[in-house]
């Protein structure tokens, strides 16, 4: 589920799914952001209950060689299940995603059955990128940018600690968007803006508080 506000970002996705071969794994919309975030979350869970939350993908036929008196059989279309709930939001408009993140309350009222621990689905994972300024460590950067992630949401989030550097490198990349304590917010440093800015992004869970908050 992919989203954006400007028609011709949305029309370029479209073509590039296309282009791609890629159409059954991408949906494109082009809403609002605060109504997205409730919006793709609903979607999944009407589809899980519509029984057509699967996705069908054509196998590559195998080739019939010329010495072969037989033709093989066809293989089956591959079926992938669309899960039941969302596992990350990433938002990526730095200037006001953090601004976004009150449309997270209330995502999943009523649906506490769905998570841990009911059952071994987590929470959805957040990572929200965000300008700010930048110091040596950009220690004080994490703080101000968790205090912020604390006041949209509403509830008290603690900055995980070093801000790590992951401009260029996939294994940091990688290990940025892994797991997060519960209540905590990870900070890592995305890349250079101007000499006194630089863009952030921070990952955390939605807590339990907010996600099944009744609004």
């Amino acid at each position: 589920w992919a989203n954006d506000l400007n028609p011709a970002s949305i029309a370029a996705l479209r073509d590039a799914t296309t282009l791609n071969k890629v159409e059954p794994y991408i949906r494109a919309f082009n809403t609002d952001g605060h109504k997205f975030i409730h919006q793709c979350a609903q979607d999944l869970l009407a589809l899980s209950k519509s029984g057509g939350n699967e996705v069908s993908i054509p196998s590559k036929q195998p080739r019939m060689s010329r010495s072969a008196a037989v033709r093989p059989p066809p293989v089956p279309p591959t079926e992938i299940a669309i899960p039941q709930t969302i596992s990350h939001f990433v938002m990526n408009l730095p200037a006001s995603a953090l601004t976004f993140l009150p449309a997270f309350r209330g995502l999943y009222a009523g649906h506490e059955e769905l998570f841990a621990p009911h059952t071994e689905t987590k929470l959805p994972m957040v990572h929200v990128h965000c300008f700010s300024t930048k110091s040596d460590d950009n220690v004080k950067e994490g703080i101000e940018i968790s205090g912020i992630v604390s006041e949209m949401l509403g509830v008290e989030m603690q900055f995980e600690g070093a801000v790590e550097k992951v401009e260029g490198d996939p294994r940091k990349r990688k290990e940025a968007v892994g797991e997060v304590a519960e209540g905590k917010v990870r900070v890592h440093d995305v890349r250079d803006v101007a000499p006194l800015k630089r863009m952030f992004c921070a990952s955390f869970r939605i807590p339990a508080e907010v996600a099944f908050a009744k609004v």
